[in-house]
């Protein structure tokens, strides 16, 4: 199996911020590369899944949620933003709205762009 790993600005940012290294981002990837459906499928957000991850030699409870959309047909996979455990368990409705949206515009713009070629 095989992915492209896009990630969202958002995504980059929180997993520096939570102190989360290259390495550990490969095994994260390498993880979803196995196991693309691991995460549970949020509700109301056209496809996004949220995953738990450990982060390694911090304890069980500093761990973090990743969000993140597997788009199988094209064989991407979005890594769009990340809470940390310790903050909040899961994002705001208005945020997991407004994150629904962006997977449709995703979505629709691979499609129309698959036209295109």
């Amino acid at each position: 199996m095989k992915r492209l790993f896009i990630h969202l600005p958002d995504f980059d940012k929180f997993w520096k911020k939570a102190k989360l290294d290259d390495q550990e981002l490969l095994e994260f990837q390498n993880h979803l590369l196995e196991n693309p459906k691991s995460g549970v499928v949020i509700k109301e957000t056209n496809g996004i899944r949220k995953i738990r991850w450990n982060k390694k030699g911090f304890g069980k409870s500093s761990g973090i949620r990743v969000f993140y959309l597997d788009v199988e047909e094209f064989e991407i996979l979005f890594l769009i933003t990340l809470i940390e455990k310790n903050e909040s368990e899961n994002l705001t409705k208005a945020e997991l709205k407004i994150l629904g949206q962006m997977t449709l515009v995703l979505k629709e713009s691979l499609r129309k762009n698959r036209k295109k070629l």
